[in-house]
C-alpha cells in the first residue's frame, strides 16, 4: 500500500504553516553539496530514443544531399529537432550595434528608413508557396537577387524557388542553352519569351506549376509569387500565361507599383509585385544599363554612352544606327543627332536627346548584346561547339526560339551546329533533315491510303493497265459515254463491263446501271459541248454566289431551310398551339 501511495502522490505533504513534513517521491532532504545517487527508475527515460554516432552521421549526409539537389523536395518534415545538428557558427547572431549605432537607427535622429516596396516584396514572399525569380537572359547574373535567395534559404527553406530566363528572343540560342544548364544546378531553370501571340515556354511553366500543386495536396490552392529586378518582364509573363492583358506592362522600370493577385486556374494563383533593387555594390552605370532606372529621369545620360559602347560590339552599333566610324562617344552622339534630326537652335546637335534614345534602345533590346556564359569565356570555338552540356531536368526544345536581333556569324553558332533541346543533345545534326523528309513522306503515304479507302467505300474500283490506271465509278445518273476506237460493252448480269483495249483513243469510261437508264453512245463532239456547257454553268453559279453579300447569303440559307421544312417552328407552332385549339 505504501508503494502505491508513493506513485499516487506526486507532491510533498505539508503542515498548516506550509512546512514540508515528508519528502515527495524523488525528493530528498540532503543539504546542498552532498554527494547522492539518482534512483534507478525507468520513469526518467520515458519517450526517449538512443541514436549512435554512425547513424547520426549518415542522416546528416543524406539530408545534405536532399537539400543540395534542386529537383528533390522534402514532402514531410520530421518532428525531431534536426536544427540542433546544424553548426552554430553558421547561425551566429550579428551584433547590430557594431554596424549601426542606436541613435542612427532608433533614436530621435534616426536616418534609416525602410522602403515600402521592400515591405511589399516581403509580403509576396510570405504569402507565396512557390517563388519565381525572373532574370534577364542578356545578363542573368547581373539581375539575380542574392539577398532574397539567402533569406529564403535561411528563413523559408520550405518554399520552392524557380529561375525563369525571360527575353530569350534577344540572344542566340546556344547562349540560352548554356545559361539554362548552368543555373539548373542551383534551382529549376527554364527559358521563356513573354508574348501574347507567340510565347515560348508557356506550356513547360504551367506543367511545372501543376507539379508543385500536386505536391501540396493538403492545401486548397497554391500561390506563385514573381520577384526580380525592375523591367525584367514579371507582369509580361503573367499576361502570357493568362493569354490576355491582366497586368499593366511597359518597357520602362517601375510600371508595377502595387502587388496584384491573379487567378491562373482553379488551384493556382499568381502574385505580381514591383521590382526591387537591394543595396549591392553596383555602380550607377550598371543600374542604368540594367534597366533599373528610367532614362527620362537621368540627368546626364551622355556619361553612360561610353560604358555602353565598350560592352556592345562596334559592328552592331554600325548595323543599328548606320554610322561608319567615330573616335569618341561625343562624336558618336553628334553624328547620331544630325542623322536622326535631333537638333537645337542654330543647327547644334542635341546630344542629351540622342543619348536617351540610345539608352532606351539598349534597354529594350534593339541593340544586339548579351553577356557571355562563364563556361564559354576564353575557350576555343571548336571545343565550344563540341562541348556537351549537363542535361537539365526541365526539358524544352530551345531550337524553336525565334531570335529577333541579327547577330554576326561569330556569335551565332547554331548555323554550323543544330541546336537541340537540352534533353536531345546526344542526337546528331545531320539526321534532322532526313528525319523531316521521312516524316513528310510518311504523311503523304497515309493521306493517299485514306483517299483510297474513301474511294473504295463509295464503290470506286481502280483498274491497272499498261499505260496507267483508270478509276471506274458506278453512278445511277444518265451520262454520255465518249467512244473512240476499240472499246466494247459486254452485259453480264445487271452491270455492264467495259473491256479496255490497248488503244490510246479511250477518253473516259463510265459504268452506268442499265436498270435506271439506257447507256447512250454519242459522238465525241457532242460530249465535248456538253462538258463545256456544264463547266460554264458551274462557273456562272460560282460567280453569282461570290457576288452575294453575307446578308443575302444568310437570307438564301433561311429560305432554303424553310422550303425543306427544316425549321422546327414552321412545322409545329409551339407558341400558338393553345390559340389554335
Amino acid at each position: 500500500m505504501a508503494h502505491l501511495n508513493l506513485f499516487n502522490t506526486s507532491s510533498s505533504p505539508r503542515d498548516k504553516t506550509g512546512r514540508i513534513i515528508r519528502a515527495a517521491p524523488f525528493q530528498g532532504t540532503l543539504p546542498s553539496g552532498t554527494v547522492a545517487r539518482i534512483e534507478p527508475n525507468r520513469r526518467w527515460f520515458g519517450n526517449t530514443r538512443v541514436i549512435g554516432q554512425a547513424a547520426l552521421q549518415s542522416f546528416q549526409e543524406e539530408m545534405a544531399k536532399v537539400k543540395n539537389d534542386p529537383y528533390r523536395v522534402i514532402m514531410k518534415q520530421t518532428k525531431l529537432p534536426i536544427t540542433l545538428l546544424n553548426e552554430r557558427a553558421k547561425h551566429a547572431r550579428t551584433h547590430v550595434l557594431e554596424t549601426e549605432s542606436f541613435e542612427q537607427t532608433f533614436g530621435p535622429k534616426a536616418q534609416r528608413k525602410r522602403p515600402k516596396l521592400q515591405d511589399s516584396s516581403l509580403e509576396v514572399i510570405d504569402s507565396s508557396d512557390v517563388l519565381i525569380q525572373v532574370l534577364d537572359a542578356r545578363d542573368p547574373l547581373g539581375t539575380r537577387c542574392y539577398q532574397v535567395e539567402k533569406y529564403l534559404k535561411r528563413e523559408k527553406p520550405h518554399k520552392h524557388l524557380i529561375f525563369v530566363l525571360n527575353k530569350v528572343d534577344l540572344i542566340p540560342v546556344w547562349v540560352t542553352q548554356k545559361w539554362v544548364a548552368l543555373l539548373s544546378s542551383e534551382h529549376p531553370t527554364m527559358a521563356f519569351h513573354a508574348s501574347l501571340t507567340n510565347p515560348f515556354g508557356k506550356g513547360a511553366l504551367i506543367n511545372l506549376l501543376r507539379q508543385f500543386g500536386k505536391l501540396h495536396v493538403d492545401k486548397k490552392q497554391i500561390s506563385v509569387g514573381f520577384i526580380g529586378y525592375p523591367n525584367v518582364g514579371k507582369s509580361s509573363i503573367i499576361n502570357a500565361l493568362k493569354a490576355k492583358k491582366v497586368c499593366n506592362v511597359a518597357p520602362i522600370a517601375g510600371e508595377t507599383k502595387v502587388w496584384q493577385y491573379v487567378t491562373l486556374m482553379k488551384r493556382i494563383y499568381l502574385v505580381d509585385c514591383p521590382g526591387i533593387v537591394y543595396p549591392t555594390g553596383a555602380t550607377p552605370t550598371e543600374c542604368v544599363l540594367k534597366g533599373v532606372v528610367r532614362i527620362e529621369n537621368v540627368q546626364t545620360p551622355e556619361i553612360y554612352i561610353g560604358p555602353m559602347l565598350e560592352r556592345v560590339k562596334e559592328d552592331y552599333i554600325k548595323q543599328t544606327y548606320k554610322i561608319s566610324a567615330w573616335e569618341s562617344p561625343e562624336e558618336f552622339l553628334e553624328k547620331l543627332a544630325r542623322r536622326s534630326g535631333r537638333l537645337l537652335k542654330g543647327g547644334e546637335p542635341d546630344i542629351g536627346t540622342a543619348a536617351k534614345m540610345v539608352l532606351n534602345d539598349f534597354q529594350r533590346g534593339k541593340i544586339p548584346y548579351f553577356v557571355q556564359p562563364p563556361a564559354s569565356e576564353g575557350e576555343d570555338k571548336k571545343s565550344a561547339e563540341t562541348e556537351e552540356i549537363q542535361t537539365p531536368a526541365v526539358t524544352q526544345d530551345l531550337s524553336k526560339i525565334v531570335v529577333e536581333p541579327t547577330y554576326s556569324s561569330n556569335d551565332v553558332r547554331s548555323k554550323k551546329k543544330k541546336v537541340y533541346a537540352a534533353s536531345k543533345l546526344a542526337s546528331h545534326a545531320f539526321l534532322a533533315p532526313l528525319k523531316m523528309k521521312a516524316d513528310k513522306l510518311q504523311r503523304d503515304i497515309n493521306r493517299l491510303k485514306k483517299m483510297k479507302e474513301k474511294q473504295e467505300k463509295k464503290g470506286c474500283k481502280t483498274v491497272w493497265t499498261a499505260s496507267g490506271h483508270v478509276t471506274v465509278t458506278q453512278d445511277k445518273r444518265p451520262r454520255t459515254v465518249d467512244h473512240k476506237g476499240g472499246s466494247r460493252i459486254q452485259h453480264t448480269g445487271a452491270n455492264p463491263v467495259y473491256t479496255i483495249t490497248g488503244s490510246k483513243d479511250v477518253v473516259t469510261v463510265d459504268v452506268i446501271s442499265p436498270a435506271s437508264v439506257k447507256s447512250t453512245i454519242s459522238s465525241s463532239g457532242q460530249a465535248k459541248k456538253q462538258v463545256k456547257r456544264k463547266r460554264q454553268k458551274e462557273n456562272e453559279d460560282e460567280q453569282q454566289e461570290a457576288r452575294l453579300t453575307s446578308k443575302m447569303r444568310r437570307r438564301a440559307e433561311r429560305e432554303a431551310k424553310s422550303e425543306k421544312e427544316l425549321n422546327f417552328y414552321n412545322r409545329v407552332d409551339v407558341k400558338n398551339r393553345r390559340a389554335r385549339r
